[in-house]
C-alpha cells in the first residue's frame, strides 16, 4: 500500500483512500505519520490495502489497457 500526499495530480489517480493506501492533505505530516503507523503494526491492513493496489494497477495501467486507449486515440 502506499501513502502519499493528496496533490493535484497524481497519487489520487492511482490510490483509493483507505482501500489500496493512504491520501493525505498536502503536508500534514501528523496524519502521514499515524498511517504510516497504522500500516506497520497492521499486517492484514497491509495484504488488504496490497491487493487492491495490484487490482487497481492491473485494471488501469496494464499494458493492454494502456494500449486500448492508445489506440482509441489514433483513431480520432
Amino acid at each position: 500500500p502506499t501513502i502519499a500526499f493528496d496533490i493535484a495530480t497524481g497519487p489520487s489517480d492511482i490510490i483509493e483512500d483507505e482501500k489500496s493506501g493512504y491520501l493525505i492533505k498536502d503536508n500534514d505530516i501528523n496524519e502521514y505519520a499515524t498511517k504510516l503507523k497504522t500500516l506497520m503494526s497492521d499486517e492484514n491492513l497491509r495484504a488488504k490495502m496490497g491487493k487492491k493496489s495490484k487490482e487497481i494497477v492491473k485494471n488501469k495501467f496494464s499494458k493492454e489497457v494502456v494500449m486500448k486507449q492508445w489506440m482509441e486515440l489514433f483513431k480520432k
